[in-house]
């Protein structure tokens, strides 16, 4: 009897095994087919865009270069910078030694006033000079995104809110600039910041399509095609004006080092360094929040939308008002009047 029953408790310890050894097999056929559809997928993803040549970018025109044929008008273009709005970034009196205050609602505010001021500007200057065209360039970081722990926790709105956020104020900034801005072209040089990645660190390869950024410009690109917009992936974009070859990235690809002079000295040995791949008459950066013109050595430094933060201040850093840079690139003189464009 008990030779039976050590018999049966073999059998049933090996059909257990046997199922159990079973229903592992189907398991890892399952997760195989899932597997070679999501290769698949893939294959069909790379095969679609590569090439050079993607969905999207399809929609976009080749912009040409500014040019006027008549040399004797007074005549230039004027070159708008936006910038490191962080929309969804949260400033407090109280972490600011009541220097600067941040939300969405302020945010909202001083773009409004962006967008009037610069056409004021604009209406101001053509007392002497005919400007017909606008340059308008996104330098990047329009959002504050997830780029560290701290702000999944104090940003105001997630990274694809804030997007959603700033594609409707930027589509608000268009339409507000083609019905008053008196512009018979406008170029849009789109760039993306540091702080709109959807990555933990930053990548050389394929930043742009790892940016919320780059989906915001997308958007609006389709949404407004009587604007010329110059979207691409590279980190530096190159366009010409006139005689000028003006070179427009964020900024974050050279280090500040930590020198008494501020980012003037790291930015002329990094445009330095450039110009031996491709020479540039003029380097337009935002990234450093501060606002900085130097016709001789070449670079316009954008400010920011949101002002100073608890970062900055704790760093040391100058306290500039929220403003923006407004630049006239006269035909006959070159760079000329440099302005704030006041956000408060």
């Amino acid at each position: 009897m008990s030779k039976t029953n050590g018999f049966y408790n073999k059998y049933r310890k090996s059909q257990a095994q046997l199922h159990a050894a079973r229903d592992q097999v189907k398991h890892l056929k399952m997760e195989l087919r899932e597997d070679k559809l999501e290769i698949k997928m893939k294959r069909e993803l790379i095969a679609t865009l590569s090439g050079g040549t993607r969905i999207l970018a399809k929609a976009l025109k080749p912009i040409e270069p500014i040019q006027y044929a008549n040399q004797s008008d007074e005549q230039g273009t004027v070159i708008a910078l936006l910038s490191d709005v962080h929309a969804e970034h949260k400033i407090t009196l109280a972490q600011t030694n009541n220097v600067n205050k941040f939300n969405i609602d302020i945010c909202t505010n001083r773009l409004t006033a962006y967008f009037n001021n610069m056409v004021k500007l604009t209406n101001i200057f053509r007392k002497d000079i005919q400007l017909d065209t606008l340059i308008w360039g996104w330098l990047g970081d329009m959002i504050h995104g997830f780029i560290h722990e701290e702000y999944l926790r104090t940003n105001y709105l997630t990274p694809i809110e804030a997007s959603l956020y700033m594609t409707e104020m930027l589509g608000r900034g268009i339409e507000f600039v083609l019905n008053n801005g008196g512009f018979k072209r406008i170029v849009i040089v789109c760039k993306i910041g540091n702080h709109s990645r959807t990555t933990q660190k930053i990548y050389s390869d394929e930043e742009a399509l790892h940016s919320h950024e780059w989906g915001i410009y997308k958007s609006l690109a389709n949404k407004y095609p009587q604007v010329g917009w110059i979207i691409d992936e590279s980190y530096f974009t190159y366009f010409g004006v006139y005689d000028k070859l003006l070179r427009f990235h964020h900024g974050h690809a050279f280090k500040y080092m930590g020198g008494i002079g501020g980012i003037q000295i790291p930015l002329m040995r990094f445009i330095a360094k450039v110009n031996r791949q491709r020479r540039a008459d003029m380097d337009i950066i935002g990234h450093w929040h501060t606002r900085m013109f130097d016709a001789t050595n070449g670079f316009i430094v954008n400010s920011s939308v949101c002002g100073p933060d608890p970062y900055s201040i704790r760093l040391g850093f100058p306290t500039e008002p929220p403003t923006q840079q407004y630049q006239i690139l006269d035909y006959h003189r070159g760079f000329t009047i440099n302005a704030p464009i006041m956000l408060e």
